[in-house]
């Protein structure tokens, strides 16, 4: 699904050019779970920002599907990351002005689906994490790990491609970090794509997968023998 190919990114600051990603090569196949793990600053999260198309690449290509997406202009990147990516992030990014449900019905209207099909399928995703009677409750009367899990649904309502969390449980203590991780085990189970970021290596642990970033370049890229029911989630 996802081919990465001799990508570099490097970031200027006047003379300065830091070198963040040097030469990446990366190929993740349709449904596994996959963590990118590494030290601060080793470019992991980087990498995941040219995959999923928040950035673009100083040079080489990303493939998904066959199609070069890295080679998509500025429009027709924000489209294609709309309609076949789904995002979650370290601090939620949840309007806080709406409710659980109005966050995550937010993607669909925004897509042209009725009102009534989007909301149908947001209360339905809501309940199945175990969020149904906090539907109509605002982000800041929720928890850590609700907030996290809404915007998982958020990520979902769509049905994306590929799911690219980054530190998704880096702002959560261990019960809140076990909810979203069994979220994504559960997803991963019905044959989603996930692409996570993280520095947590009990989490990491958790995935298909562990590729190892460090210094911009993979150092090491290894299946894992997983058996959910050892994590006790």
């Amino acid at each position: 699904m996802i081919k990465v190919k001799n990508v570099t990114k490097d970031f200027s600051n006047g003379t300065v050019v830091t070198h963040v990603l040097r030469g990446v090569d990366l190929e993740i196949p349709d449904g596994q779970f996959v963590a990118i793990v590494g030290p601060s600053g080793a470019g992991k999260s980087t990498l995941m920002y040219q995959m999923s198309l928040l950035d673009t690449p100083s040079s080489g290509a990303i493939f998904v599907d066959e199609k070069e997406i890295s080679a998509l202009d500025d429009t027709a990147a924000i489209q294609y990351r709309l309609e076949n990516f789904g995002f979650v992030f370290q601090d939620y990014a949840l309007i806080p002005e709406l409710t659980a449900l109005e966050n995550v019905t937010l993607l669909g209207l925004m897509q042209g689906v009725d009102y009534e099909v989007v909301k149908k399928e947001a209360t339905s995703i809501l309940a199945s994490f175990n969020l149904g009677n906090q539907v109509d409750h605002l982000p800041s009367q929720l928890s850590g790990g609700e907030q996290q899990r809404v915007s998982v649904a958020r990520a979902i309502i769509k049905k994306p491609k590929i799911l690219f969390a980054d530190e998704p449980t880096a702002s959560l203590d261990s019960d809140m970090s076990a909810q979203v991780m069994k979220v994504f085990l559960e997803l991963n189970k019905k044959g989603q794509t996930i692409v996570m970021v993280t520095h947590e290596e009990e989490y990491a642990m958790m995935a298909d997968r562990i590729v190892r970033v460090k210094d911009g370049k993979v150092t090491d890229d290894r299946m894992l023998k997983r058996d959910t029911q050892d994590f006790a989630l």
